[in-house]
């Protein structure tokens, strides 16, 4: 038999053989990556037992109703309904969802009970949960209900958390646009079973870990929590009371006084509070302020960014609710138009959605332009501080007149001839400076504690790691 040789011309860094008897019925390349073998070698050599997934625990795929639209209820018998997005802030525990579904439902789906684990099982796959109530679970979920004793609920949840199980989660996925976990693949994953004793330790450092990144990252939302004070203090505001009498509830008005303006009663109420508050510092409305006129943004197809470079597409989702702009799943338009681009110090406004969201534009290292429900202002600089204007745009004060002005639908909406209507306080501009400076620093404290949080979290993660390998 002639020897097989592979072409010179090949990067043989990206090839790989492997004999017909090892293939293990998968044939993608990813499925065999050395890095996946070293890990299991690691795992044989820890000391520990090892054991089959399957046989520490029941594994099932979750179930879906279809369509899901005709299932769902907030009748009290309903029964709940467990989605991806119930986990958001989620560290271990599920103990609420926010939907149900009707009983009926519960045959086309899989329930879960207090105690069972369930483990995401596409997009952000192997994410693990403990159930702390009883639901159904839809397709995009697995089932882990624990059955031997020899290993506890809390290393198992560590373990499932951990690095070394994501990457050998990793190598069961079903590649394609979506990572999906073969539940077969799963069962038969080898897991360390150490002693009693080393699993406690194991899962305290973890605990310690996640406690650790609850308390800094409480200690950063009452810093930020405390931005909203100091800011009314600074400007000597004082919130409008909220009287939800049934006095308060009604009001008269003459026909001939409502044509052409709004008469719905929250607008008119909350207006009547803003307009009989005592003020500090004189009033300008924004379009005093303002260079030019209002621009609504770009509507355009959002695609995928392929490189850095890529002009970046900013949309009303890509804003988080202080104002930061989110440096995940990053977006770029199918046609970029010049007029829509970006300029430093640029602010932005929602007009429907997360109606009142305020963004101001400081990145200038690559092109960025704005989507359609965005509008964008360009303020004078010599008549306001553009910072203190942003972190106005965050305070109770502003966000009890967007409650104001919005006009119930679908989708709340403010439009641009609206916002320009938006009264702010101009104090000198050294006071503007100084509130500017003093909620920056503030900011930039909360998110350095955001930022150790997530870090003392991943340290504790590799502690666990070199001890469910044995080191």
């Amino acid at each position: 038999m002639s020897e097989f040789k592979l072409s010179d011309g090949l990067d043989k860094s990206k090839i790989f053989l492997i004999l017909n008897k090892n293939k293990n019925d998968r044939l993608d390349p990813h499925y065999y990556l050395p890095k996946f073998d070293i890990l299991k070698l690691k795992l044989l050599n820890s000391g520990f037992e090892l054991k089959y997934l399957n046989e520490i625990c029941d594994i099932n795929r979750g179930g879906s109703p279809r369509p899901i639209q005709n299932y769902l209820t907030h009748n009290e018998d309903g029964v709940n309904w467990i989605k991806i997005g119930d986990t958001k802030k989620v560290d271990k525990y599920i103990y609420t969802t926010k939907q149900k579904i009707k009983p009926i439902g519960v045959r086309y789906s899989r329930m879960v009970y207090e105690g069972d684990f369930i483990l995401s099982n596409s997009m952000s796959f192997g994410k693990p949960y403990i159930m702390k109530t009883t639901g159904c679970i839809h397709d995009g979920w697995l089932l882990l209900r624990k059955k031997d004793n020899t290993i506890t609920d809390d290393y198992l949840y560590t373990l499932l958390s951990s690095n070394i199980m994501y990457q050998l989660f990793k190598q069961a996925t079903i590649g394609g646009v979506v990572d999906n976990l073969s539940i077969d693949l799963v069962k038969k994953i080898k897991i360390p079973i150490p002693n009693k004793i080393i699993q406690k330790n194991i899962v305290n450092i973890l605990d310690n870990g996640i406690k650790q990144k609850q308390q800094k990252e409480k200690q950063a939302k009452d810093l930020l929590d405390s931005i909203d004070d100091y800011l009314l203090d600074e400007l000597g505001i004082t919130l409008p009371e909220i009287d939800n009498s049934l006095e308060k509830r009604i009001f008269e008005v003459n026909l001939s006084e409502i044509s052409g303006i709004r008469f719905d009663p929250d607008y008119k109420s909350k207006i009547d509070n803003l307009n009989n508050l005592t003020w500090k510092y004189n009033l300008y409305e924004l379009k005093d302020l303002m260079i030019g006129s209002a621009q609504y943004g770009a509507n355009e197809t959002a695609q995928e960014c392929t490189s850095q470079d890529n002009v970046r597409y900013i949309r009303i989702t890509d804003i988080d609710e202080i104002g930061i702009l989110k440096e995940n799943n990053m977006k770029t338009a199918n046609i970029i138009q010049e007029q829509y681009i970006l300029n430093y110090n640029d602010i932005l406004f929602a007009r429907s959605g997360s109606v009142g969201r305020c963004y101001i534009h400081k990145n200038m290292n690559n092109k960025a332009i704005f989507a359609g429900y965005l509008i964008r202002f360009i303020l004078d600089e010599k008549k306001v501080n553009l910072d203190y204007f942003f972190y106005y745009c965050h305070s109770s004060i502003y966000k009890y007149w967007v409650s104001a002005i919005e006009r119930p639908a679908v989708q709340s909406n403010i439009n641009s001839e609206e916002y320009k209507s938006l009264k702010v306080p101009i104090p000198p501009i050294a006071k503007q400076n100084e509130i500017a400076e003093h909620i920056q620093t503030i900011r930039d404290n909360a998110k350095k504690l955001k930022v150790e949080a997530v870090q003392d979290l991943e340290n504790a993660k590799i502690e666990v790691e070199k001890m469910i390998l044995g080191k």
